[in-house]
């Protein structure tokens, strides 16, 4: 049995309809300026409302419910490279001597022929010759070498100022600012890398970003939008010794069964270092949503080189919605109907 309450409430008179209701109606406008000014009083800054709030949010649940009950393959899927703490175990210098590994690394990629490399790691800012002769000159080699091979990309970062860091001036030199990209990505008020965008943190002035880089490489346009965390599945690895011992066991076959035709993604892994936090888990050794930055710029190309980023509807789509949201107050109907 209804409450009596309820049954007034619900109770509608065929005579009395909801467009001569002209106090309902005034209730209902009332109600909807006090609703706006109550969430224009919670906006601290623009990209804070709670309609915002709520709208990444839902882009979070969408992807991850996408990604287990309806997962899509990627159109390209990158190969990941990856610098564990087992290598930092293996590898006895320190790793601003590592020039030797990488320019193994590059080399190894040379025998495989991939269609693009990116680098995520800062090339060193000095040779370190005196302390071992003849690493400096390993590495640059390699560095000609694969450029002859693939289209190459390398990243530039930045210090906790917002300063870029410096990098050696012969490897700058040698490889033309071209083959360099940004590895900052865009963060949402929440801290969450939901977006792409080739711009600069803090001022938003264009800069080149490292996936964007390698998408041009490759003759992709680059725009900006949502990164697709729907796209591919659980990324692995393969850690850096593992392609070092191919090329030291001259196994030509797994280098090219591995890596040839392939874009190819070489990056730290290390908990400790260069973590942000994405909308899903990508990482199969990450269970949680923080991953390493690598994974960002893994999951970008994966939208750039296959279907594309997620477009932002204009805003003249948002104001539409807001007048026939808002209209529907004026709709003339029963209070049932309406």
């Amino acid at each position: 049995m209804r409450a009596p309450i309820i049954q007034t409430l619900l109770r509608v008179d065929s005579d009395e309809s909801w467009r001569r209701s002209n106090r309902g109606r005034s209730a209902v406008l009332y109600l909807v300026v006090v609703l706006l000014c109550l969430v224009a009083s919670t906006v601290p800054k623009r990209g804070e409302a709670l309609v915002d709030n709520l709208q990444r949010f839902l882009f979070d649940r969408q992807m991850q419910w996408l990604q287990d009950f309806f997962p899509r393959p990627a159109a390209v899927e990158p190969v990941l490279i990856g610098i564990d703490e087992s290598t930092v175990a293996l590898f006895p210098e320190p790793m601003a001597l590592w020039h030797r590994h990488y320019a193994q690394t590059l080399e190894a990629l040379t025998h495989a022929k991939p269609v693009a490399v990116g680098m995520d790691i800062v090339l060193p800012v000095r040779s370190y010759e005196n302390i071992l002769p003849g690493i400096q000159i390993a590495l640059i080699r390699s560095l000609v070498a694969i450029e002859q091979h693939t289209k190459a990309t390398f990243v530039f970062t930045v210090d906790a100022d917002g300063k870029p860091v410096p990098i050696h001036s012969s490897y700058v030199r040698m490889l033309g600012n071209e083959n360099f990209g940004s590895d900052q990505a865009q963060k949402d008020p929440d801290g969450v890398a939901r977006r792409f965008a080739e711009r600069r943190l803090g001022d938003g002035t264009a800069e080149p970003s490292f996936a964007g880089q390698i998408a041009r490489g490759l003759n992709r346009p680059v725009g900006e939008g949502y990164i697709d965390y729907s796209r591919g599945g659980v990324i692995q690895y393969i850690p850096i010794q593992q392609v070092i011992g191919w090329l030291q066991d001259a196994n030509d076959a797994e280098l090219k069964r591995r890596f040839d035709g392939k874009v190819v993604l070489i990056g730290f892994l290390l908990k400790d270092l260069d973590h942000w936090e994405l909308p899903v888990s990508l990482a199969a050794w990450e269970p949680t949503s923080v991953q390493p930055g690598v994974v960002i710029h893994l999951q970008t190309l994966r939208s750039l080189l296959g279907a594309g980023l997620i477009a932002a509807p204009p805003a003249w789509v948002d104001w539409v919605a807001i007048f026939l949201f808002g209209s529907a107050v004026w709709v003339r109907s029963s209070v049932r109907r309406f």
